[in-house]
């Protein structure tokens, strides 16, 4: 049994699904039966139900006995998800959600700093200096200027230690908040 196979088809089942999600492709937010979801994306039954309790465990699908896969309203899903924080983002674009994304981060970023501002090494701090130093020099151009942000804030996760917490998930919305 390959493992790594099973997970990247899963994975790009629950991107196809989220796909079809955020475009609004199902009617009355009802996804269709496994067998008939199963046979639409090429895939054995076992991945569909794995692929989609990934995607009940973000809260983004609802199943009960009788009115089946439901999506959920994208304001229940789970914001503290990265992907799913992203996904969000895809679905609606949502002036209340980025505000509310952003006053999180402001949450989040100040603590991973300061994590960071104590146990980083003198190699870490190098980094984080190299990578502000890009941001500060780095052209107004929406890429570059994304770029030289994540490398930043991935800086500051890496020296910060806490890259399961907080500083995960801020990293991985950094990039997010600026859509």
């Amino acid at each position: 049994m390959n493992h790594g196979y099973e997970a990247s088809l899963v994975k790009r089942v629950v991107n196809q699904l989220v796909a079809g999600i955020v475009s609004g492709e199902y009617q009355d937010n009802v996804l269709p039966p496994q067998v008939i979801f199963s046979k639409k994306h090429g895939v054995s039954r076992t991945i569909m139900r794995e692929a989609l309790s990934i995607l009940i465990s973000r809260r983004m699908l609802d199943v009960r006995p009788k009115t089946g896969t439901r999506i959920k309203p994208a304001r229940e899903w789970l914001i503290m998800d990265p992907e799913v924080a992203e996904w969000r983002l895809r679905a609606l674009p949502d002036p209340e959600y980025i505000r509310r994304l952003i006053e999180f981060r402001s949450l989040v970023d100040p603590p991973a700093a300061a994590l960071a501002a104590t146990r980083a090494n003198r190699h870490q701090r190098i980094a984080i200096n190299a990578a502000y130093q890009r941001l500060v020099h780095a052209s107004p151009s929406e890429a570059l200027q994304s770029a030289a942000e994540d490398a930043l804030q991935a800086a500051v996760v890496e020296a910060s230690g806490d890259e399961n917490c907080c500083g995960r998930w801020a990293a991985s919305c950094a990039s997010a908040s600026r859509r």
